[in-house]
């Protein structure tokens, strides 16, 4: 991780946050993105922070996800019993419990991480399953409803 002291305009004092490294973005007319140890981190205004109600609104879309009848094998971590070989084809294991539960303690700085996460489940369940598979197809439709209303501000709904 990174640690980035947020600067305190408009009177507010500042802050310390520890950010993944995936979090930093170059700050516009930044010419430098990505070269080395001069990236900086720039707060989104659909950061978390500076906006919890869109943390509410992204917490609403997971759970509504997980409610749905074609997400039941995208709740829970995949176990050996249910997908032999899975933990060891599949490098970054990804579920929706997982991602609620870090929704829940903060892990996430914005709503794109948390559909960066949602795409990895479908990545991981094609990558084992096979892009064919009705799974993968059950899969493809969850996520990509999740990921939609998380990025666009929509309703959860499947197509």
């Amino acid at each position: 991780g990174v640690h980035v002291m947020w600067s305190g305009g408009g009177g507010m004092s500042a802050s310390t946050s520890r950010l993944s490294a995936w979090e930093l973005e170059a700050l516009e007319g930044d010419d430098r993105k990505g070269k080395g140890s001069s990236r900086k981190a720039a707060a989104s205004d659909e950061s978390f922070s500076a906006r919890p109600e869109r943390a509410a609104e992204v917490k609403a879309v997971v759970n509504a996800a997980m409610r749905h009848e074609l997400a039941v094998f995208l709740i829970s971590a995949v176990t050996p019993d249910v997908a032999p070989g899975y933990d060891e084809s599949i490098p970054v294991p990804m579920y929706f419990e997982l991602i609620k539960a870090r929704l829940n303690r903060s892990y996430y700085r914005q709503a794109q991480a948390v559909a960066d996460d949602v795409r990895i489940i479908y990545r991981n369940c094609v990558e084992y399953n096979g892009a064919d598979s009705p799974i993968s197809q059950n899969c493809k439709a969850v996520t990509d409803a999740t990921r939609t209303a998380i990025l666009k501000r929509t309703s959860f709904q499947v197509k």
